[in-house]
């Protein structure tokens, strides 16, 4: 019953959802999610030995749908890739997210980047983002 209705939830958000919608950890972006970002967090996943990870574009939904589909994707942990992602966010929950930190949303873990795709070119803030993903591992150890 529980799949059917979150199955029944997240019709309206096909067009926003990439990957398993009962993964440990979702990314959360607003536009485009370049493919070196995909890959570099897929490899972060891999290493934090999450099995499926979602991915729910932002862009174009509005304050309650985007917690609707937060809510029915439940994951266990936020990734929010970017400072729009965040603004989406903090706007629907009302609340700010603290960029290039980790915190919680409604008591869910989460790690928010300001332009992960930026710090990907400085080691220093790529051991930053490496450190503040594997405290979603953390969290639920």
């Amino acid at each position: 019953m529980y799949s059917q209705a979150k199955a029944e939830q997240l019709a309206p958000f096909e067009h926003a959802v990439d990957g398993d919608p009962d993964a440990f950890a979702c990314v959360v972006y607003a536009g485009q999610l370049a493919d070196v970002v995909r890959t570099a967090l897929e490899a972060s996943f891999i290493r934090l030995e999450y099995d499926q990870v979602c991915y729910a574009n932002l862009a174009a939904l509005e304050p309650g749908q985007v917690i609707a589909l937060v809510e029915a994707l439940d994951p266990m942990a936020l990734v929010v890739v970017g400072r729009d992602a965040a603004s989406v966010l903090g706007e629907a929950y009302r609340c700010q997210l603290a960029l290039d930190d980790h915190g919680t949303l409604l008591g869910r873990p989460y790690a928010a980047f300001a332009s992960f795709e930026e710090d990907m070119d400085q080691p220093k803030l790529k051991q930053r983002n490496w450190a503040l993903l594997k405290t979603l591992k953390a969290s639920h150890a």
